[in-house]
């Protein structure tokens, strides 16, 4: 699949940070917080015109296998980044982001990211 949308989710026990990167363009764009709940993300999720061809990716961490649940039932492209491939605590959101956008080429190039 091809995507045009790659999202980058910092999630935390109350909040979910967003950030965004188009396919092709750099650098990933913050859009902000969200509340870390079902409610939240469903209707996030809604509010973007193309939810099918994005893709979703976060740490893996306690909220992993409700947060894969629900964007699978969503329809939603999704993948689980190992810990160990995420930059430590001090970097930017937006290298981050970039270090998704950069794991998911390798993805589609064949390699295994996670």
């Amino acid at each position: 699949m091809e995507y045009t949308r790659f999202i980058g989710w910092d999630v935390h026990a109350a909040t979910i940070a967003v950030a965004i990167a188009d396919a092709g363009r750099r650098p990933a764009q913050f859009e902000g917080t969200i509340p870390a709940d079902e409610a939240a993300v469903r209707q996030w999720i809604r509010r973007q015109s193309d939810a099918s061809t994005m893709l979703v990716c976060y740490e893996a961490g306690p909220t992993g296998f409700e947060m894969a649940r629900l964007l699978e039932h969503l329809g939603v492209p999704w993948q689980v980044i190992a810990p160990g491939l995420v930059p430590k605590k001090g970097c930017s959101l937006s290298l981050l982001i970039d270090t998704y956008v950069l794991m998911h080429k390798l993805v589609r190039l064949g390699r295994q990211a996670s």
